[in-house]
């Protein structure tokens, strides 16, 4: 980047707060950036566009103030000095939106650059409103929602309770403790005899094969909540597949505030009228997810289950519906694609989608 655009980029960024720097700069050229940190991302970016669009529909924290550095760190590694962004990480997203960006010396990215990297900073290291309940939740114990979880935690138990000595072992409110004294358990393991190491490889094993399970038969209860169009029998075969991948989307139409722009006004519930229009802003969101920012390698599949959860309150329309799954059957072209809706009350006005795709044995 050439001295003078850099110095014009420091100049447009003069005094702005990360909201405005969101505000001025559209996701789809961050998407080279956001590509460039790795190839984990290529099937990731339709989240990174998510929570772009709800950083973009939020409102800053009116009385915060706050910087977010750009600059060089990693001084001690010599040649391998890096660019980071500084101070967006452990806030939430309305304080992290009221930051001025401050850039650093010798720092000549252009405006998209920097934006794609506070954008990555604040969705690895901010907190976003369902991250907060979400780890509220992991805190205080995972609900053990079928047999394999239950399984697993007797296996756990059990080990917990007949492999660890008394003295490094606790339970408050129902949730196992080990002390940080028995970090030598390592160097323990290493005296095993043959018997107790495969024990313990058996136990592994196990457990692995128990979380497994447990995520396929919690993928089947997600389709089958509240109330839903997919039934039981027809679901049963992903116990039984031979690998598979979950992918969890959600629609960002509008301010989180407001009547999603689906709707004809913002006073109207959906009308009869409307439930017959042909498109749904809410499912070309998700579509979009799906076939324009993922880079999903379909050859690797033979299967796909999505299911579309919407709320009583926020109906999706049937022509639209059925336009979306016509877009859904061309865009992966399996055989065998199963398809269904589950009419959940804690969707808001939004819509969510799931996309499991496996490998049948």
């Amino acid at each position: 980047m050439k001295l003078a655009e850099a110095l014009s980029v420091r100049a447009d960024l003069q005094n702005m707060t990360l909201k405005e720097l969101f505000d001025k700069v559209d996701f789809d050229s961050l998407i080279p950036y956001l590509k460039s940190y790795g190839k984990r991302y290529a099937n990731t970016i339709y989240s990174f566009r998510e929570a772009y669009d709800i950083l973009r529909n939020m409102k800053p924290s009116a009385d915060f103030e706050g910087e977010a550095m750009v600059r060089w760190s990693g001084e001690a590694y010599g040649n391998n000095q890096w660019i980071g962004v500084f101070h967006l990480d452990g806030d939430i997203w309305e304080n992290a939106l009221a930051k001025r960006i401050v850039i650093g010396e010798n720092v000549n990215l252009t405006m998209e650059e920097i934006a794609a990297k506070c954008l990555w900073e604040i969705t690895f290291y901010g907190f976003s409103p369902n991250e907060i309940t979400k780890t509220f939740d992991e805190m205080h114990g995972a609900e053990k929602r079928n047999r394999f979880d239950i399984l697993l935690d007797r296996l756990e138990e059990s080990e917990w309770r007949h492999q660890v000595p008394s003295k490094y072992r606790s339970k408050h409110d129902g949730m196992r403790f080990i002390s940080g004294e028995w970090s030598g358990r390592d160097l323990y393991r290493k005296g095993l005899n043959r018997p107790k190491r495969m024990r313990e490889h058996r136990q592994e094993t196990r457990k692995k094969y128990l979380k497994s399970m447990s995520r396929r038969e919690n993928n089947i209860l997600d389709l089958m909540e509240g109330n839903s169009t997919f039934v039981r029998r027809d679901l049963d075969f992903i116990l039984e597949v031979k690998y598979g991948m979950r992918y969890d989307y959600r629609s960002v139409t509008g301010p989180r505030d407001s009547v999603s722009d689906t709707m004809e006004s913002v006073e109207k519930r959906p009308t009869e009228t409307n439930m017959e229009a042909d498109h749904d802003k809410r499912l070309d969101y998700i579509l979009d997810s799906i076939t324009k920012y993922q880079s999903l390698d379909l050859t690797q599949y033979d299967n796909a289950v999505v299911g579309i959860f919407y709320s009583p309150e926020y109906p999706v329309g049937h022509l639209a519906l059925s336009g979306f799954w016509t877009e859904i059957r061309n865009f992966f072209g399996y055989e065998d694609i199963r398809t269904g809706t589950v009419c959940d009350t804690g969707c808001g006005r939004e819509i969510r989608a799931v996309l499991l795709l496996n490998k049948m044995q």
